[in-house]
C-alpha cells in the first residue's frame, strides 16, 4: 500500500534519499493524506515547490478521493479547486464563490 502511494506522488526511491527537497517534503504530505483518507484537509502553501502540473494532479487525486480542501496560498491556480474564496484583509473578511472549471 505504501509502494503505492509514494507511486502516486512520484517518489519511488525515497529509501535511497537521506534528504528531500522541498518537492518532495510536499508531495510526502499528499502522500499521507493519501494514505489516511480524510473527510477535509487544511493545506498551507502545501504546492508552493510544486510544478503547476504536479499541484494538478495532486488536487485533482484529492477531489477524486471525495476530500474537502481547504487551501492557504498564494497561486491563483488553486482557485480551479475550491468554490469558494475568505479574503481577509485590513481586519475585515469577504467570502467570494469561485466559478471553477469541471474537475477533469
Amino acid at each position: 500500500m505504501i509502494a503505492q502511494v509514494l507511486k502516486t506522488i512520484k517518489i519511488n526511491n525515497i529509501i535511497h534519499t537521506q534528504i528531500l527537497s522541498p518537492g518532495e517534503k510536499q508531495r510526502l504530505c499528499f502522500a499521507r493524506m493519501f494514505y489516511h483518507k480524510p473527510q477535509f484537509s487544511i493545506l498551507d502553501e502545501a504546492t508552493s515547490a510544486l510544478s503547476i502540473s504536479m499541484e494538478a494532479q495532486l488536487y485533482q487525486k484529492c477531489i477524486t478521493a471525495g476530500m474537502a480542501l481547504i487551501s492557504v496560498g498564494h497561486r491563483p491556480s488553486l482557485l480551479e479547486y475550491h468554490q469558494k474564496l475568505l479574503t481577509i484583509s485590513n481586519h475585515t473578511c469577504k467570502v467570494t464563490s469561485i466559478k471553477t472549471k469541471s474537475v477533469k
